[in-house]
């Protein structure tokens, strides 16, 4: 019965794609990739029960992000007390200290228990997902940010469908153990990180495209000036920038170099003639 269960999941209409329409994603240009990976958010966004999930993951994130800065300040001391309090009068140098101890210990205090709420549900959107409809959403949801991944950051599409193959794994043997909503934790956080590894990935597509297209106005106007600008600091800003888009960044090296040969020649050429 588990296997049929399955079966039908994994067979559910628009999951499963054939080879054909993974080799034309592999021809897609940069700005038909880039579409790609912005509806495969967007229709990630429009998923209200999978949102709900990855919003109380957002909310723990940042919750965990204010507990470690809570903790920081109660057990470190105040550099700024000093300042503020007259050190000879010892007692209201301790009254401040105090109050200052219990108003970081109140909201470490007040930050745990909003740690708790959110837990409690996040567990609680989990049991929404635990129909074989909305399983499929999620490994679809998964496979699209796979693919999605693989045009963006230049992975493997083969690494893609593995992963794919992976997953159906996993969820066939949770299945069989009676271990599903653990598993679909594990693939909500999983999904979770691939987009916000997609939308970082997007942002340096976005600003490598603005570059090349600054890269090609420098090198049409020979402005060397722009020009030498812009190899200052582009590898560091940018690592990916020259295996992306190898054509222009060697164009614009080359035009460099030939000006500084040229500058060479001429320099020689005129101590020829002084000589």
């Amino acid at each position: 019965m588990q296997d049929l269960y399955l079966k039908d999941l994994l067979e559910n209409q628009g999951y499963v794609e054939n080879e054909e329409n993974v080799a034309e994603k592999n021809k897609l240009s940069n700005k038909e990739k880039m579409e790609f990976a912005e509806k495969t958010i967007q229709d990630l966004e429009n998923n209200e029960k999978l949102n709900e999930s990855l919003d109380y993951l957002k909310a723990l994130d940042e919750n965990a992000r204010l507990i470690k800065e809570a903790e920081k300040n109660l057990n470190e001391k105040d550099e700024n007390l000093d300042s503020k309090i007259d050190k000879k009068a010892d007692e209201e140098y301790q009254e401040a200290k105090a109050k200052m101890d219990k108003a970081h210990k109140e909201e470490l205090e007040r930050l745990k228990e909003e740690r708790e709420r959110l837990e409690n549900n996040f567990n609680k959107s989990l049991d929404n997902l635990l129909n074989s409809n909305d399983l499929s959403s999620l490994l679809k949801s998964l496979e699209e940010f796979d693919k999605a991944l693989s045009l963006i950051m230049k992975e493997s599409m083969k690494e893609a469908e593995l992963k794919s193959e992976q997953m159906k794994e996993k969820l066939e043997l949770a299945l069989k153990s009676d271990n599903v909503k653990s598993q679909v934790k594990e693939f909500i956080k999983e999904l979770y990180s691939k987009k916000e590894t997609l939308k970082y990935g997007l942002n340096n597509t976005q600003k490598e495209q603005e570059a090349f297209v600054e890269l090609e106005r420098f090198i049409k106007n020979q402005n060397f000036k722009k020009l030498d600008d812009f190899y200052k600091d582009i590898d560091k800003k940018l690592p990916n920038f020259k295996k992306n888009y190898p054509k222009s960044y060697e164009k614009g090296l080359k035009l460099i170099n030939n000006k500084e040969n040229l500058n060479e020649k001429t320099k020689n050429n005129e101590r020829t003639r002084s000589a």
